[in-house]
């Protein structure tokens, strides 16, 4: 099963197609039925737990110290390939953090 085709099954979600994560903080969060950001069974992968641990410090670093503005317009569109991938070339400019709303 394509992780790619689950992830974006309207059966399943709710706009698949919109960036919602707040849907994950949700108490019906998605099961491993529906979301595979790492796999499943034989073929999961076996550096998730370093992954997820790295990429939150990552995050959270990036996010205090810098802001992400989207050059292209409209939105990107995915491609599926070997890696999701963007139709187009995409350009982000990174910038000084933006105050708090």
């Amino acid at each position: 099963m394509s992780p790619y085709l689950l992830h974006h099954d309207p059966r399943s979600w709710d706009a698949p197609e919109r960036f919602q994560p707040e849907r994950f903080l949700q108490e019906d969060k998605p099961t491993s039925q529906v979301f595979l950001p790492f796999g499943g069974g034989a073929q999961s992968c076996p550096g998730s737990t370093a992954a997820l641990v790295l990429l939150e410090g990552a995050v959270r670093a990036f996010a205090t110290q810098c802001s992400l503005r989207l050059q292209s317009s409209p939105l990107p569109q995915p491609f599926p390939s070997y890696a999701l991938l963007p139709e187009k070339p995409t350009t982000l400019t990174v910038g000084a953090p933006t105050a708090p709303a």
